[in-house]
């Protein structure tokens, strides 16, 4: 009997070292992949700009002057984080890559390593300024958890929902009124199209409501 009891300490015992073994090469685990992902991003020299934050960056200030509905086509020219593809203004257009960050992440792609996704952003307008800016990701994502709304409501942005209030639940258009503070609103549609390859979404900005009217909704 002592000798059956003994055995079943043991046992016992054993089986809490394995737990709590198990456990602490769970937490390691864990530990070294943020450890690497944190080595990644200082190696990369990675930085970016919050995706909601560039959409304010891309608003038209609201210094009490007159209302306008063109930007100035030096918007973001000196931002550190855009890689700009264009020297001046060609055929209306400013092309350029950044790093997109939502929730502070960038969205990964996998090349021969796990690579940053860099967005394009295209500025257009006649040669007196910007009246309509895109903003898109390049590729299918797994990884983009993203809701234009969600990341309003968020950051506790006022914005109203105007247009695309029967879209399919895996593509559709939405179109949006933004207000930021001491800004002037701009009008955004928000397109998605999501598959088995992941989401890819797409935002196209206006500075005046009628931008919106050249977009096909559902009714």
């Amino acid at each position: 009997m002592k000798k059956i009891l003994a055995l079943l300490i043991f046992v016992l015992i054993l089986s809490n070292i394995t737990t709590f073994y198990l456990y602490q090469r769970s937490e390691n685990t864990i530990a070294t992949l943020q450890q690497q992902l944190t080595a990644t991003n200082e190696v990369k020299g990675v930085s970016g700009i919050d995706i909601i934050d560039l959409l304010k960056l891309l608003a038209i200030d609201n210094d009490g002057g007159n209302i306008t509905t063109l930007n100035d086509w030096k918007v973001l020219s000196d931002n550190e984080n855009i890689e700009w593809e264009t020297e001046g203004i060609g055929n209306g257009e400013r092309r350029g890559k950044l790093l997109v960050l939502i929730n502070g992440n960038w969205i990964p792609r996998l090349e021969k390593t796990v690579e940053p996704t860099y967005w394009d952003l295209h500025l257009y307008g006649p040669r007196a300024g910007v009246n309509e800016f895109n903003l898109s990701i390049p590729i299918n994502s797994q990884e983009l958890g993203f809701d234009l709304a969600s990341e309003l409501e968020k950051k506790g942005i006022q914005f109203e929902q105007i247009k695309g209030f029967n879209e399919a639940a895996s593509f559709g258009n939405m179109g949006y009124v933004i207000n930021f503070p001491n800004k002037r609103s701009i009008w955004v549609n928000y397109s998605w199209s999501a598959g088995t390859a992941g989401l890819s979404v797409d935002l196209q900005g206006y500075y005046a409501v009628e931008g919106l009217d050249e977009i096909e909704y559902n009714s």
